[in-house]
């Protein structure tokens, strides 16, 4: 019995849990019904999709969520309708940076089947903010893909979700020179759009 004391103390077991609990940042967490009724929501989701809301129309939302939610959710939901193999729904992911371009943030967008032959499904969208690992991410790129300095840095811009035209601005280049250092971005990462990239970028 003391032993078991030892190793599982009693006084306030959770107390510790919720210290550490509280020092980490996880991402936010956003699940929705099929007919997009929110299903579940914590904290740093609730901060992140009313920071989304507010950089988009320059003031809180209240009620319903910020275009960018709802574009990945219209997207998992028609690829779904366009899905019969569980494996594919399974497999299915819808990836969008939203918010600043100077502190973007991720959105990875889920479906979950219900496997009962119902086209529908709850969507789970996981929010992160991503500005603080950019740098992070295109050096590991850099490396992995062996992309040139110049690529480096029009890939950070890109993270950010800047145009071409910003992009080019920012560099002091042409848009023409941005698409052309975008294409071979592409090619290296084996990637068709934008999107594509930053799904390479995030999952390696």
């Amino acid at each position: 019995m003391d032993k078991q004391r030892a190793l599982f103390p009693t006084s306030k077991p959770n107390d510790q849990a919720e210290k550490v609990a509280g020092q980490r940042v996880g991402p936010g967490v956003l699940v929705l019904s099929p007919s997009m009724q929110l299903v579940h929501m914590n904290h740093q989701a609730w901060e992140l999709v009313g920071r989304i809301g507010r950089e988009e129309n320059g003031k809180a939302v209240n009620g319903g969520l910020p275009a960018a939610l709802m574009q990945v959710c219209a997207e998992i939901q028609s690829s779904f309708m366009n899905r019969t193999d569980t494996k594919d729904m399974e497999q299915l992911e819808v990836k969008r940076l939203a918010g600043n371009e100077d502190r973007p943030v991720l959105l990875r967008a889920f479906g979950l089947p219900d496997y009962n032959g119902n086209p529908q499904a709850l969507i789970l969208i996981l929010l992160e903010e991503v500005g603080r690992q950019n740098r992070a991410l295109t050096k590991q790129a850099r490396e992995q893909y062996r992309l040139t300095p110049r690529e480096q840095e029009v890939l950070e811009h890109l993270v950010r979700g800047l145009t071409n035209k910003q992009i080019a601005n920012l560099l002091a280049i042409s848009e023409a020179t941005v698409k052309e250092h975008i294409k071979q971005i592409k090619k290296k990462t084996h990637s068709t759009t934008r999107t594509g990239i930053l799904a390479h970028l995030f999952a390696s």
